[in-house]
């Protein structure tokens, strides 16, 4: 269907050179199945060009051709072959559809996270360290962390990106961005497993679609068509876990001062009265801070009241709300003893995660030795192999770093600010200020609660 072949490439330069004045094929459909462009070709370019062209099974040959045969007869093969493309697309659209709706996963590679079944490649399992990184960036997105401080968490804590853990795997992984060096965590590669709902156990496909049988290019569907199979695999974060980072990224972000953190009640207030949101405000005088909120809309002067209340009593009093809703004392001592429980699980994949980076770290010296004897052998050539050497020992740097970070870090977490934040957006759905400085709470179950 696509000309922008290679050697068809070639072909068409040694014709412009006048080295090639006969093309011969086994059939019409080994030239081209497109029917306006083989046409094309055929009977308008190669005659132009005085290129003789032969078809050897369909019998034809343009030098003895008649017009019956170039005008009807070669239109109507060519249109069979095309048809042919239109009927298998369809056919492997439809193949692909049944089964993601069987919920078997038919992708090159599996997400960060998971890997491919050893008994059966269309099913995804958990893959114990890359699981738990997943665990870490949920929790500090649930605890107020922006995304591009967690990306500069995981890099100064000697994690691998998702690039280059798959290096590390030995996957057969390509992407098209060209990476020399060691890829880094960005804010963007933890955007994106922030947004993956795969982490839930819902295995989530068809995302895009080829614009046409005849062209390459894909476009994205819309969200409403992605099929979506439940319960196909074992999942990393808690669909209520996703559903609250889901809020959270659809919220406006404001970040603490100096921190990468956000301010405790972003996305949560708002007016009683006009019901749109409360913005912070300092108050600096004589040295002393006051920190308080109020209606957006009379801070625009389009109407309504102040609204307005201060931060530190209202932080005391959701504080409280919060505490007696769902008693989170005693829920944070039992996370606390979870936690402990598996912590020695934890140090113990991370230290064969370590053992492997120190393994992956041996083989680049494996790497210099096969350029050397590739150069003695003229293979390649001394600027090839300068260049190659560069870029290995860019990547080996980067793993040497990963290993000095691992060894002398750990991922540990801040319990009353990771269990308080994680509470307050699992029952809190928004707050609502009244003139005089009372609230509302509302809660997620519909459930409202004044304060």
């Amino acid at each position: 269907m696509d000309f922008q072949r290679p050697e068809f490439e070639r072909m068409m330069e040694d014709i412009s050179l006048k080295r090639v004045n006969c093309i011969i094929v086994k059939d019409l459909s080994r030239f081209g199945r497109d029917y306006i462009e083989t046409g094309r070709w055929i009977q308008r370019i190669f005659p132009a060009l005085g290129v003789r062209f032969i078809a050897v099974s369909d019998r034809y040959d343009s030098k003895t051709a008649a017009d019956s045969e170039t005008s009807f007869l070669l239109p109507i093969k060519n249109f069979i072959n095309d048809s042919y493309c239109r009927d298998i697309s369809q056919k492997v659209r439809s193949c692909q559809r049944v089964k993601w709706e069987k919920g078997e996963f038919i992708g090159a590679f599996s997400i960060y996270g998971y890997r491919k079944s050893e008994k059966d490649p269309h099913r995804l399992v958990k893959d114990s360290y890359a699981a738990e990184i997943v665990k870490k960036i949920y929790q500090w997105k649930l605890a107020g962390w922006s995304m591009l401080a967690i990306a500069d968490q995981l890099n100064q804590k000697g994690i691998l990106s998702p690039m280059e853990y798959k290096r590390l795997n030995k996957e057969n992984y390509f992407t098209g961005f060209g990476l020399e060096g060691c890829a880094k965590w960005s804010a963007a590669s933890v955007k994106r497993i922030l947004e993956n709902e795969t982490y839930t156990g819902t295995l989530v496909q068809g995302k895009k679609e080829r614009i046409s049988y005849k062209v390459k290019q894909s476009i994205s569907k819309k969200k409403e068509e992605w099929i979506r199979c439940f319960d196909c695999h074992e999942a990393i974060v808690t669909k209520t876990e996703y559903d609250m980072v889901q809020r959270l990224l659809c919220m406006p972000v404001r970040m603490k001062k100096d921190t990468n953190k956000i301010y405790p009640f972003t996305g949560l207030l708002f007016c009683a009265d006009c019901k749109k949101p409360l913005i912070r405000r300092v108050n600096r005088y004589k040295g002393r801070e006051r920190v308080f909120y109020i209606c957006s809309t009379k801070n625009k002067g389009l109407g309504c009241s102040r609204h307005s209340i201060e931060e530190d009593i209202l932080e005391e009093q959701v504080n409280q709300a919060v505490k007696q809703i769902l008693k989170v004392e005693k829920q944070q001592k039992t996370t606390e003893s979870v936690w402990q429980t598996d912590q020695k699980e934890r140090e113990k994949i991370l230290e064969e995660e370590l053992e492997k980076l120190k393994i992956y770290k041996k083989s680049y010296q494996k790497l210099y030795a096969s350029l050397e004897e590739s150069q003695v052998n003229g293979v390649l050539t001394k600027e090839e192999a300068d260049s190659f050497f560069q870029i290995w020992k860019r990547q080996e740097k980067g793993i040497e770093e990963a290993i000095i970070k691992q060894e002398n870090s750990k991922i540990e977490e801040d319990f009353t600010e990771l269990i308080e934040r994680k509470q307050t957006f699992f029952i809190i759905k928004r707050i609502e200020v009244e003139e005089g400085g009372s609230f509302c709470i509302i809660l997620n179950n519909g459930e409202k609660y004044k304060a």
